[in-house]
């Protein structure tokens, strides 16, 4: 298998094993559809990540999360969640249904004691989230997708 990444296009997937290669369009398409992943584009907006996440997905936030705390959070990064107008850039960007996880994380955040680490801000917003989405909680009655519409 070979990977390209095309640009406008996305992620695209060359199948070089020949026994692969002999399979039935329908049998193609069948493990196509496995792969494919819709995050949505400029375009499209509308996009559904199940809860649990794709196998595909989770392995790559596994191995891409300690990079993302160590070289995204911190202000030596990115900063993504180091100064109150980049964390409020990042609660607004949550499905209007986690709004109550977004307003509860910023009246925290907002306070002058508050002296939490863009570390500790991302396992608080991760642990919010899974409280809100119901993970591990069979009575939650939060739908088990989350959606940006």
């Amino acid at each position: 298998i070979a990977w390209f990444y095309s640009g406008r296009r996305g992620v695209h997937c060359w199948v070089c094993d020949e026994q692969a290669r002999t399979l039935t369009n329908e049998a193609r398409s069948a493990v196509a559809s496995y792969f494919e992943v819709n995050l949505g584009s400029d375009k499209n907006q509308n996009f559904h990540i199940t809860h649990p996440l794709h196998p595909m997905l989770s392995r790559a936030y596994k191995t891409l999360e300690p990079h993302f705390i160590n070289d995204v959070l911190p202000e030596e990064g990115h900063g993504l969640l180091a100064t109150q107008a980049s964390w409020i850039k990042v609660l607004v960007t949550l499905p209007k249904a986690a709004d109550p996880v977004s307003r509860k994380l910023k009246e925290k955040w907002e306070r002058s004691k508050d002296n939490t680490t863009p570390h500790q801000k991302w396992t608080e917003l991760k642990s919010q989230l899974d409280n809100f989405i119901g993970k591990g909680n069979k009575n939650s009655k939060v739908p088990k997708n989350v959606s940006n519409t």
